[in-house]
């Protein structure tokens, strides 16, 4: 390439767009419900086992691979063993796919916040004025009706298609654009954006925070979240959850880090970066667990039910639960509506335009075409393909696409990665290549662990989850229907973006090596 390589503006912007990338909704609405699901404090305990173990060891693996390299993760992989090239471009497709109803849900939130500020019902009727009055926003006193019957107006079936939601498709328009303006010059740009999108809704979640802690029941729901079942963990299915959501929420296997770290000057710090980057993550999704957990134990004590009988993970929790709290502020519900909305926003945002940026500049490399060229291009095909959530049939295909990609896909790429590196390159070289730069050494544990022990756990990962989703059809007994196409359907998703990769890896390869000799 001719254009010479840009640099983050700082260290701090590195950092704050690393923890960017890493938390996002899955820090608000996935890690409370299944802390909670699993043993509540007990929960923390494998928690905090599969950071040290997994997490940490992975994350400091991919930022030495992006600073050693100098290039987003085909071309870096590609570098440690030839042939590799094509894993690098699995993982950029897989988080290409993700950040595709990604979007499409940010889009909710965007349309959520809107409808924040809209009365349930004009003026004019007695119910209408009493709504007017009450400032019950547009979800009405029926969130969850709302969401489902009315918002999404969810069909049958993933192919009963029906027509597309025009709020739906506004929200999704206006985010792309969004990520477009965020990232379409670079990292400079994205460095300046992310002293904002990073600290800002990480200030609106204690804002959140304090207006519940005080209600009524609110400790309850915290004492559930804490409170340890420790006969949990003897549960295998709790030890997976916990590496799954450490997975999850450090965006690794994505590629974003490899590429975020390629920008990092020759003397940068890698080790110290990413225990940063790992405890402002964690430390977000516990502290999210508090906000939840207050509001849910309010709820609860209010409605006299069981705490249980409140919905704490995904959907439920951030477009029923949430909105049914938020009713009970009167006056101040637009004003909360808005602030918890637009804190997902933009902990959507930072994750989104990290996703991109990796593909974007791995396309950049491979085609040498202008960034801004390329990232509209993405931005505006990803649109179109995800039109297909703005659909009645959106939310299945939500679920569908999100277990094969985020359970069954990145565990896959890591696993690779780890291969690659442990076993091909050679750990040792990247651990003295990391120790050079590093304020923090580390030793010749981060080199087992790359090469035995995470391989391993990510393999655990992999098997266990097939086999649990192999059990589950096979449980389903006559006239009901195990529903084995949608399952097919999402190995045939990965073996063909698997068959892509080695194409992208074969395109212009005689071109490339005429170029680098």
């Amino acid at each position: 390439m001719t254009e010479e390589r840009e640099h983050w503006n700082s260290r701090v912007g590195f950092v704050m767009a690393a923890i960017g990338s890493a938390v996002g909704l899955g820090n608000v609405w996935r890690f409370p419900g299944v802390c909670a699901a699993n043993g509540g404090g007990a929960f923390l305990i494998p928690y905090f086992v599969a950071i040290i173990t997994l997490g940490i060891p992975l994350l400091i693996m991919e930022f030495g691979i992006g600073h050693m390299m100098v290039q987003a993760a085909p071309f870096s992989l590609k570098k440690m063993r030839r042939n590799s090239e094509w894993v690098g471009w699995f993982a950029i497709l897989i988080a290409t796919v993700i950040t595709i109803y990604y979007v499409a849900i940010m889009a909710w939130c965007a349309n959520y916040l809107v409808f924040s500020f809209i009365p349930a019902a004009a003026p004019g009727a007695a119910e209408g004025a009493q709504a007017a009055a009450s400032q019950v926003p547009l979800w009405g006193s029926n969130p969850g009706d709302f969401f489902e019957a009315q918002y999404l107006q969810v069909s049958g079936g993933m192919f009963e298609f029906g027509g597309l939601r025009p709020w739906i498709v506004l929200g999704l328009a206006f985010t792309w654009l969004c990520i477009f303006l965020c990232i379409y010059k670079g990292v400079g740009v994205v460095g300046k954006v992310v002293m904002w999108t990073v600290p800002l809704p990480v200030l609106l979640l204690g804002v959140l925070f304090f207006s519940e802690i005080g209600r009524e029941g609110a400790v309850l729901g915290i004492r559930q979240y804490l409170t340890p079942d420790f006969s949990k963990l003897w549960d295998p299915e709790v030890w997976r959850a916990a590496f799954g959501q450490v997975f999850f929420s450090l965006t690794l296997g994505f590629g974003v880090m490899i590429a975020y770290a390629s920008f990092l000057k020759k003397k940068s710090d890698i080790s110290n970066n990413a225990l940063i980057t790992t405890m402002a993550n964690c430390g977000t999704s516990f502290f999210a667990g508090f906000v939840v957990f207050s509001t849910v134990g309010h709820l609860a004590f209010a409605d006299k039910i069981a705490l249980g009988e409140i919905k704490t993970t995904a959907f439920g929790l951030v477009f029923t639960t949430y909105p049914d709290a938020i009713n009970r502020l009167g006056e101040w519900a637009p004003l909360f509506g808005g602030v918890f909305f637009l804190m997902l926003l933009l902990l959507g945002i930072d994750s989104a335009f990290s996703l991109t940026e990796g593909a974007a500049s791995a396309i950049v490399e491979k085609t040498g075409r202008r960034h801004a060229h390329v990232t509209a291009f993405l931005c505006i095909l990803c649109f179109v393909v995800g039109l297909l959530f703005c659909t009645n049939a959106g939310i299945h295909w939500v679920g569908w696409a999100d277990h094969i990609c985020n359970d069954i896909g990145l565990p896959l790429v890591m696993l690779l990665q780890c291969i690659i590196v442990g076993w091909l390159f050679g750990a040792h070289k990247l651990r003295d290549h990391i120790n050079e730069n590093s304020e923090i050494a580390i030793g010749r544990w981060w080199t087992f662990m790359i090469r035995v022990v995470c391989p391993l756990l990510i393999g655990f990962i992999f098997v266990a989850t097939t086999v649990e989703d192999i059990q589950k059809k096979l449980k389903v007994e006559p006239p009901a229907d195990p529903r084995w196409g949608p399952y097919i359907g999402q190995w045939v998703l990965l073996l063909s973006l698997i068959v892509i990769s080695i194409i992208l890896m074969l395109v212009g390869r005689k071109r490339e090596e005429v170029t680098e000799s």
